[in-house]
């Protein structure tokens, strides 16, 4: 289950939101797509099983939002829990990767707190948390 982390500027009010851990699947054609909500992700996992997690976390140098993938699988997990007991269990094969951005190749923070807003002016602060 995803869990966020909402952070706002103090100058600005610009909110920026960070989440993850994402369940993903590999498709017929070879990319990765992410599972989403509880029925959808119980029916795609039976089908095609969970190949990793990817998380939304944030590019300072690009000051965006981006996805990316922090662990894979050797093979699929036969569904949603079966890929979280995978994810620390080291007998299990699967690949841990640095989030890094899509678009600049820089790492991605999952922490805001105390940064600066794009707006020049003031700081992230976290303003709130969820479960989705």
């Amino acid at each position: 289950m995803p869990t966020g982390v909402i952070y706002k500027c103090n100058n600005c009010g610009e909110a920026v939101t960070l989440s993850g851990l994402f369940e993903y699947y590999i498709d017929e054609s070879g990319l990765r797509k992410r599972l989403y909500g509880h029925l959808n992700r119980s029916d795609k996992a039976k089908q095609t099983g969970v190949m990793g997690f990817s998380v939304e976390w944030y590019c300072r140098k690009c000051q965006k939002v981006r996805e990316a993938v922090v662990v894979e699988y050797s093979s699929p997990r036969n569904g949603p829990l079966d890929a979280c007991l995978a994810y620390s269990d080291p007998d299990v094969e699967h690949k841990y990767f640095l989030a890094v951005c899509d678009k600049c190749g820089s790492v991605l923070v999952e922490n805001l707190n105390g940064l600066p807003c794009p707006c020049g002016k003031g700081k992230f602060k976290e303003s709130g948390r969820f479960m989705s």
